[in-house]
């Protein structure tokens, strides 16, 4: 079971909610209090992203069901707290022409 990054709801920070596992059951669950850069090269936002729900590669989907292509670049315009937490759709909306 993968974790999952969100905005705290009463105070904006964010958080990486860790499930705690006995076997196939869930038992508990962990709050982490994290703090992301604020940019990263793309290499490492693209690698980011498709280890994370495989976003990148939704991500791309969505831009090129518009646009004619895809452009990394734009990638390090984009905070990296957005690019976890936002909808797919929402960030996509960045590379519209």
């Amino acid at each position: 079971m993968v974790g999952a990054v969100a905005d705290g709801r009463s105070d904006g920070r964010m958080v990486i909610l860790v499930p705690e596992l006995k076997g196939s059951h869930t038992t508990g669950i962990t709050l982490l209090h994290v703090r992301f850069h604020e940019r990263l090269p793309v290499p490492v936002l693209r690698g980011v992203l498709q280890g994370y729900d495989r976003r990148y590669d939704r991500l791309v989907d969505w831009v090129t069901e518009t646009e004619s292509a895809f452009r990394d670049d734009l990638l390090a315009d984009v905070p990296v707290d957005d690019l976890l937490v936002l909808p797919i759709s929402d960030i996509a909306n960045r590379w519209r022409q």
